[in-house]
């Protein structure tokens, strides 16, 4: 896509918004088939195994038992790994939970413009539809205070795909995926890649927010939370895979260390660049009817 035209609050199909943020590093709720069914194109999201080698999202059922008899059902994710042995039976199974695969992370165009992945709600979305969030200087939690974290972002266009639609998300809250921005209710992350939970940060709100709890955040400048995200990001991340701390550098760096900020936003066409990252490229069309 070219770059997107700003947006106006009060244009038709333009909403008023805000943004969190959290990498549990589950399988994807748009990686279960159950969830997929209606998308035009059907496209179901990738899901990777412990080592982030691309698995299948879903399989055939291996029993033929009264309970779940021809049923295609995703693979298990590693925040809710309980039936693994049963997936032992699968054909070509290798033996992992599934997981959110690492290039799923936040990918900088330019100062301006970037793309990611979110959580959105349920009222709202539906698997691979894309929004356009354009931030605005406001902070959900705090209105009416501006900081500078806020004001440094606003303008910034963040376009995003869903592939997750969460309980705990509200309508108009995307809720992006950045890895080490917070495990939130559930976590694959810390085991799949040999951490602590704490290593992570605060559950809601990850590193940054573990980095705002240390100062006083009305009076602290930007470069200071900026410079104490990006030397939790390499202590946690020097060791593992690129991809992670990229993505976790993207909050300092692209993001401004801006916490929960506001946005407009409306439905918009999916970069060529989200849509090649969620696409499983095991499935590629939809299942065939069982019976």
């Amino acid at each position: 896509m070219d770059y997107p035209p700003p947006l106006e609050e009060g244009e038709p199909g333009v909403k008023v918004g805000w943004a969190s943020r959290y990498w549990d590093g589950c399988k994807s709720h748009c990686s279960r088939p159950e969830h997929v069914e209606n998308t035009q194109p059907w496209a179901i999201c990738r899901n990777c195994d412990k080592n982030n080698k691309e698995m299948p999202a879903y399989y055939l059922h291996p029993d033929a038992g009264p309970y779940w008899p021809g049923t295609y059902l995703g693979t298990p994710s590693g925040c809710d790994p309980h039936d693994m042995a049963m997936w032992a039976k699968a054909p070509d199974y290798n033996g992992s939970a599934a997981y959110t695969c690492w290039d799923m992370i936040p990918h900088v165009v330019n100062d301006t413009l970037a793309y990611a992945f979110a959580a959105t709600s349920m009222e709202e979305s539906y698997c691979g539809k894309c929004f356009q969030l354009q931030f605005d200087g406001g902070d959900y939690f705090n209105p009416g205070r501006p900081r500078e974290t806020h004001r440094a972002l606003k303008g910034k266009i963040l376009v995003v795909l869903s592939s997750n639609v969460g309980g705990d998300v509200g309508k108009g809250q995307f809720d992006i995926m950045i890895p080490a921005g917070g495990l939130g209710a559930f976590d694959g992350f810390s085991s799949q890649i040999g951490v602590a939970k704490s290593d992570l940060g605060a559950t809601m709100g990850g590193l940054l927010s573990t980095c705002i709890s240390g100062v006083d955040y009305f009076k602290t400048t930007m470069d200071v939370l900026q410079e104490c995200v990006r030397e939790k990001c390499h202590k946690v991340f020097d060791s593992k895979a690129k991809d992670l701390l990229n993505g976790c550098l993207f909050i300092a760096d692209w993001y401004m260390a801006a916490d929960n900020p506001t946005h407009i936003y409306k439905e918009t066409e999916c970069p060529q660049y989200l849509t090649d990252k969620y696409r499983s490229t095991i499935h590629t069309a939809k299942p065939p009817p069982l019976y």
